[in-house]
């Protein structure tokens, strides 16, 4: 295993077939449909795996499962998406089951994550999006100091309801205090 993806706590491994069935658990999750699907069906597992297809077809480049290391327990999963090379930025999405939602797992993987595409990729900012009913992430992504790049209004119909969705980012020159909290998580006991 990389160590780059790795701490005392955690490690991102790169999704298996055999990681399918808990993905297609997570998926049809209201957690999942209300803050990462735009399909909000509940799909079978042959759906599921089309659209699993579809998405590294449309724009998904890399998916792993997010284990505790002391159990390897799967608790979520983490992916990019829509990279460009080119003008060098990558969109992150994390997933968190609830049980440990409030544990700092989504927000250690995020970083392990972003760190490994800013070192390993040369990307040279990375987004994350919330939808403004999704409290927990927007609080965590401002307390990381996330820049702000933009509000879109009326993004995302969901529960009969219009709302807006925020993207945040972080640029190559503001790594500091994430590599300062990723050794520190590193070296824990």
């Amino acid at each position: 295993m990389d160590t780059a993806l790795e701490t005392r706590r955690i490690r991102l491994r790169p999704i298996e077939r055999k990681d399918y069935p808990i993905l297609h658990r997570w998926r049809n999750g209201a957690k999942w449909i209300s803050h990462l699907s735009a399909n909000r069906a509940i799909v079978g597992f042959d759906r599921f795996e089309d659209e699993m297809k579809e998405e590294f077809r449309r724009g998904r480049q890399l998916q792993f499962i997010i284990e505790l290391k002391r159990t390897d327990e799967q608790i979520g999963t983490i992916f990019t998406h829509n990279w460009s090379s080119v003008d060098g930025y990558v969109f992150i999405n994390t997933y968190v089951t609830k049980e440990f939602e409030r544990a700092g797992h989504g927000a250690e993987a995020s970083i392990l994550l972003l760190l490994y595409m800013f070192d390993f990729f040369g990307v040279n900012k990375i987004y994350f999006e919330a939808f403004v009913y999704n409290d927990l992430s927007i609080s965590t992504i401002r307390t990381a100091g996330l820049v702000e790049e933009g509000r879109f209004r009326e993004h995302r119909f969901y529960k009969d309801e219009r709302h807006d969705v925020l993207r945040f980012a972080i640029y190559r020159d503001g790594l500091g205090k994430f590599r300062r909290i990723i050794e520190r998580l590193r070296r824990e006991r």
